[in-house]
């Protein structure tokens, strides 16, 4: 019998630049929306394999979204809305450019992301209860998606002193990917994963 070892080491490094503009409108002081344009956003990636290394360039589209926040009392509701076409992707170094792109008009497509929260005040105790909810879809038509990103978030803002704030969010994550191409099989994935935050915010 033979038993043969392999190992690949892939490396990548992202650089990039984008920027945003937006407006804010307060209709009164219990309502306020907005509206965010994000410019293209250049990336260069610079990839190292084990034995090869690469270089290409590509420029996500504009994405445009709207939002809103409504207070009750010691209640923040909030909402916003985000577009991408992700058929407007482009390739601009590193790769065979007129293939590239006939795979991003093949398997890319334009999504909607949605995020909600909730936020409730309780001042006697300087506590905060905060959830959300967001639907985050995959740009890509080449697999077949059960789910798109769900994310779900509780979290809760503690004043320890007059100064200092305690701040904790945990996320839930679950989507579920099929690739019916793998290995002339098919697979099936199912991601679900926590993600803990812990932060501090001073003021003076």
């Amino acid at each position: 019998s033979s038993f043969t070892s392999e190992r690949w080491e892939l490396k990548d490094n992202y650089s990039g630049y984008s920027a945003k503009v937006g407006l804010a409108y307060s209709a009164n002081p219990n309502a306020h929306f907005g509206a965010v344009i994000k410019f293209p956003t250049s990336l260069t990636v610079e990839q190292q394999e084990s034995f090869n290394y690469g270089e290409y360039k590509y420029k996500l589209p504009f994405s445009f979204g709207v939002g809103a926040l409504f207070a009750i009392r010691d209640l923040l509701i909030t909402g916003d809305i985000n577009y991408t076409d992700y058929t407007q992707l482009e390739y601009t170094s590193g790769l065979e450019l007129a293939d590239a792109h006939n795979d991003v008009k093949l398997y890319y497509r334009d999504v909607i992301a949605v995020n909600l929260g909730l936020e409730y005040f309780l001042p006697k105790w300087g506590l905060t209860l905060r959830t959300g909810y967001s639907v985050d879809p995959i740009p890509f038509t080449y697999f077949t998606l059960d789910d798109d990103l769900d994310v779900f978030t509780v979290g809760f803002g503690y004043l320890l002193d007059r100064t200092l704030k305690l701040d904790v969010a945990v996320n839930f994550l679950n989507w579920t990917r099929r690739d019916p191409y793998f290995n002339g099989v098919g697979t099936v994935e199912e991601y679900k994963a926590q993600r803990v935050f812990l932060g501090f915010t001073y003021r003076i």
